[in-house]
């Protein structure tokens, strides 16, 4: 029902039904259901989540500490060590890490930052492996309030009770 354009431009046009219904269309997959956040919740999540540990390289670190001090996000330059390594990052410099598609100062384009995207997201997750049933269920009810979701209330119960299984699987 619009015109030509980038494919994220479909969420901005109709939120994730258009986006789940544009990508069926172009691609021929079927999304089964969705679950999506916004900047700000995004930042909430990781710091209710009391951060994230991963592994960076100098070229992040650099490219984080620029955006927090370009926008004003730090009291003080260099808040990220600059160094290679595992760091622990809160929601605003996670948000930085995952947007990081790259510039003239440093590398990258969006195949890049897709990837910084899914670190973040396995680092979530394999934090997560060793939590309880009881764990995961309290994680999800303080969360829910930062995520749009279709699933039905009982496929995420359903979700969070078999989680012990779900977490032994090979996750990619």
């Amino acid at each position: 029902g619009y015109s030509k354009d980038k494919l994220n431009a479909a969420f901005a046009y109709g939120g994730p039904k258009l986006a789940k219904k544009t990508i069926e269309k172009n691609y021929g997959i079927k999304i089964d259901n969705y679950i999506t956040t916004g900047f700000g919740d995004f930042k909430k999540i990781v710091d209710a989540l009391g951060g994230i540990d991963i592994k960076l390289d100098q070229d992040e670190c650099g490219y984080i500490n620029w955006q927090l001090g370009k926008n004003g996000q730090t009291a003080t330059y260099g808040e990220v060590a600059v160094k290679d390594g595992v760091q622990k990052l809160n929601g605003q410099q996670a948000l930085w890490f995952c947007r990081d598609r790259g510039s003239e100062t440093f590398s990258g384009n969006d195949f890049t930052r897709t990837s910084r995207q899914r670190r973040m997201l396995m680092g979530l997750i394999e934090s997560y492996k060793s939590s309880s049933v009881d764990q995961i269920l309290s994680i999800t009810n303080d969360l829910k309030k930062y995520v749009e979701t279709d699933l039905s209330k009982e496929d995420l119960m359903w979700l969070v009770n078999h989680s012990d299984k779900l977490f032994t699987y090979k996750t990619s």
